[in-house]
């Protein structure tokens, strides 16, 4: 789901599905329950990607540039999603 409905449109501009399109796709019960998954989905995401950021945190001035660009992206993300 994060792939489809964020990583899709952003890589290879592809149109984001709705919520509905999310639903048929993955057999989900309601817009709530997308909504719900397409959160849980960003979570973990955010979990693994601080969990390798950390290792390269503090290495040098461009490990730390790119940190942040990366960051920043993300938080662009999220609020197209």
């Amino acid at each position: 789901m994060f792939r489809i409905r964020l990583l899709e449109p952003i890589f290879n501009d592809a149109a984001q599905l709705s919520y509905d399109q999310l639903i048929d796709q993955f057999g989900l019960k309601s817009p709530t329950d997308a909504s719900n998954t397409l959160l849980s989905t960003k979570r973990i995401f955010k979990a693994h990607l601080s969990k390798v950021t950390e290792e390269y945190a503090g290495q040098d001035a461009t490990a730390a540039i790119e940190i942040q660009a990366l960051e920043d992206f993300l938080v662009r993300l999220a609020k197209r999603g």
